[in-house]
């Protein structure tokens, strides 16, 4: 019979004696044998019970046996763990690599993007749609048109994005409202769902960046996708004998807008909108209703719009529905009320005028700065320029057209009916419809031709007509050899430069002499205009100069090169260079060019080539270099003889020429003339120069030390004629050098001394 096994543990905390613990140890040891040898047997034998035999082992070997068993079972589930720690392993591995190729994705796309768009997001349409009702019982203060704005919003990555979204000072008329896009609403038909405002989601107030003083609503969101924001908000309509002004000041461009202005029952229909002006300059349409007008504008992009218009006076009806102001005929029928008389606009001018004396001609520049009293459409300007002065330009913002017209018998706002009436030319402005502003700035050109044998010309006088007041400014400088002082003058004050408006200082570089103020058009300023004769001055001077000559038996090589300032000369002349002369070449600003030959056979330098838009600055004088080479003959040098070395004749007087003589060895020479021989040279050396630069399209960060430095395309070839070196060197210069002034000449014998014997010279 087979007895229970129990734990080992049991076995070693039981308090039985060592004969009991031992004889139980072989007991169960021998059933564990037994049962181990019949588990085979047992499950193939027919009979329901079996004999087994038992098995004696020390306990040592038995703890041996359990052990090994127990150490296979941990490594079994040591193998099992570790394959299913390899697999989770793996699945994190390429979880992490697909991790790392979307986060290189998006850093690509994110680089890309940051080209385009600076932001996480972007605005991908703006759209406001505005009601103002046009009533007369409302104050200033109720009067505010409501503007219903929708925003839609893109946002690129899951990442915490701030949206400015409107100005907390706006008056907002209803909460903002944010829908999100439902993903799996489609492209053609989205479908907006309401984003709850959460963790994810919030409309906060937030310090604007560039004005830490100033708030704005801020959309907060970490979740991409398509977002909408709608919002109402108020905005003042002040008026002022029927002028509307309505401003939007947005913190994102618009590009379109639509306004309806909602007439009330309580106003006389029968009249639309008569003036309209958009700021910035917009395409409308303007459509009539039954009890409304709509208005579209297409505007150009931007953040701020302001709208004006205009509508004519109307009568308030009355509780029957009857104007106020109507009238009836005879049978008793309701007529259309007259519409009541539309006062003229009320302006003050403020004229500033600059006149510029020349040699025969008076050109003035007049600005006339209209102040109406309200803000409204300026039709039409009418300015009477007295005497013979002649009108040569009119500009103005919002003109549409000007004309001048032949006046006679016109009179000064003030004169008496004994005043002389004068003659003068009427100019007549016309502007836009749509321009509607308090302030216009228009400016008026003419010029005057007068007899400077006379001494004296009168300043024209410009009127302006149907305003309240003209007063302004008076400035007057000389643009040629004349002298200007005050004749006379009647109505006028003379005052001092700083007195001038600083805008009618700037714009002239030319010092003001005779300044004036007058507080009415009644005035008139004669000057004294003293001409004198121009005595012409020195167009080009040659800074350095330097002449290299190397002879030989039977030839001598020349290079002149030198660099001077020419304001306007056009041609050099270079005497004393024989017609038999060979010429090598001939550089200018380093472009080689050709020389021609003048009436008398002198040769000419061409001195206006490759000097650029440079040259065209009026007064200013261009440094241009000059490289001429040529080759001449001479009789051979002999035993003796006498040479002229004196430098070709130049036109133009140098301020410094040096001149370096190579001489063959075999003679000695002795030097006569007005230059000093020096060791070396004692002013600085004539250097080429070149204005000539290309013009290409680049890409950004473009290598421009890496650019090619060969000839450009269709440029000339030059030669550069050099000297070589032969012989002994021999250096002179001499300053302030005009005419013939320069003159060297050298004695030369034949050294035929040996060594140690002195030469004759």
């Amino acid at each position: 019979q087979l007895m229970p096994c129990r734990p080992l543990s049991s076995f070693w905390s039981a308090p039985a004696n060592m004969a009991s613990a031992a004889m139980a140890q072989r007991i169960a040891l021998v059933a564990l044998i037994v049962v181990v040898l019949a588990a085979p047997t047992a499950s193939t034998a027919a009979a329901p019970s079996v004999m087994l035999e038992s098995v004696t082992l020390p306990l040592s070997d038995y703890n041996e046996l359990f052990r090994q068993a127990r150490l296979q079972e941990h490594e079994r589930n040591l193998d099992s763990r570790k394959q299913d720690l390899r697999r989770d392993y793996e699945k994190q591995v390429a979880r992490l690599e697909e991790d790392r190729k979307a986060w290189k994705e998006g850093l690509a796309q994110r680089s890309n993007r940051a080209h385009v768009l600076r932001e996480n997001w972007c605005l991908t349409n703006h759209t406001a749609v505005g009601v103002y009702h046009m009533s007369t019982e409302r104050t200033e203060e109720q009067s505010a048109a409501s503007f219903d704005f929708a925003m839609d919003l893109h946002i690129f990555e899951d990442a915490w994005t701030a949206i400015p979204i409107v100005d907390s000072q706006t008056i907002l008329a209803s909460n903002i409202v944010v829908t999100r896009k439902a993903v799996s609403a489609p492209e053609n038909a989205p479908v907006w769902e309401l984003a709850h405002l959460g963790a994810d989601t919030l409309v906060v107030l937030k310090e604007r960046e560039q004005a830490p003083d100033i708030r704005d609503y801020v959309l907060l969101t970490n979740r991409s996708g398509a977002y909408r924001v709608e919002f109402r908000l108020f905005t003042r309509v002040p008026t002022t004998r029927n002028l509307h002004t309505l401003s939007l000041n947005l913190l994102h461009p618009i590009t379109a807008t639509t306004l309806r202005l909602q007439h009330s029952t309580g106003v006389a229909r029968g009249n639309s909108i008569k003036e309209l002006s958009v700021d910035p300059a917009a395409f409308h349409e303007v459509a009539e209703g039954p009890n409304c007008t709509d208005i579209s504008f297409r505007l150009p992009s931007t953040k701020v719009v302001e709208i004006k218009w205009r509508t004519s006076p109307q009568g308030k009806t009355g509780a029957a529905g009857r104007t106020a102001s109507a009238k009836t005929d005879i049978a008793g029928a309701e007529v259309e009320p007259d519409p009541e008389p539309e006062q003229p606009p009320q302006a003050t001018v403020t004229h500033h005028s600059l006149h510029s004396v020349a040699e025969g001609l008076l050109h003035s520049e007049s600005s006339f700065k209209y102040v109406l009293d309200m803000q409204q459409s300026l039709s039409n300007i009418e300015i009477v320029v007295l005497g013979g002065a002649r009108v040569t330009s009119v500009t103005a913002f919002g003109l549409r057209s000007w004309r001048t017209v032949p006046v006679t018998n016109v009179t000064i706002p003030g004169d008496g009916e004994t005043a002389a009436r004068r003659n003068g030319t009427a100019v007549q402005v016309a502007f836009r419809s749509s321009v509607i502003s308090k302030e216009v700035i228009l400016v008026v050109t003419t010029e005057l031709e007068f007899d400077a044998s006379a001494g004296h010309v009168e300043l024209p006088q410009l009127v302006c007509q149907s305003v309240l007041r003209q007063t302004g400014s008076i400035a007057v400088v000389k643009d040629a050899s004349v002298e200007v002082y005050e004749h006379e003058a009647r109505g006028a004050m003379r005052v001092g430069v700083a007195e001038v408006p600083a805008q009618i200082r700037g714009r002239t570089d030319r010092p003001i002499v005779v300044a004036y103020k007058f507080l009415s058009p009644r005035h008139s300023v004669s000057l004294s205009v003293l001409q004198h004769q121009e005595i012409q001055t020195l167009e080009t001077v040659v800074d350095t100069a330097l002449y290299q000559v190397l002879v030989t038996e039977a030839q001598r090589m020349h290079v002149f090169s030198m660099v001077l300032q020419n304001s306007q000369r056009q041609y050099m002349a270079v005497r004393d260079i024989p017609a038999t002369a060979t010429l090598w070449s001939l550089r200018v600003n380093s472009l080689s060019t050709a020389p021609v030959r003048g009436t008398d056979g002198t040769l000419m330098v061409p001195l206006l080539v490759g000097t650029g838009g440079g040259s065209n600055e009026g007064g200013l004088a261009i440094k241009t270099s000059v490289e001429l080479a040529w080759m001449s003959s001479h009789a051979g040098l002999g035993e003796n003889g006498t040479m002229a070395l004196s430098p070709p004749r130049l036109d133009v007087p140098v301020s410094a020429l040096s001149l370096e003589l190579q001489f063959p060895d075999l003679y000695a020479v002795n030097f006569t003339g007005t230059l000093s021989r020096v060791s070396t040279f004692s002013h600085r050396q004539p250097q080429a120069v070149n204005y000539q630069t290309d013009k290409h399209v680049v890409e950004q960060d473009y290598d421009f030390s890496s650019a090619p430095r060969g000839p450009k395309h269709g440029d000339k070839c030059s030669v550069k004629a050099s000297i070589p070196r032969q012989g002994r060197r021999f250096r002179f210069e001499q300053i302030l050098v005009v005419g013939d002034r320069a003159i060297l000449s050298v004695k030369y014998a034949a050294n035929r001394t040996t060594d140690g014997e002195r030469s004759p010279w």
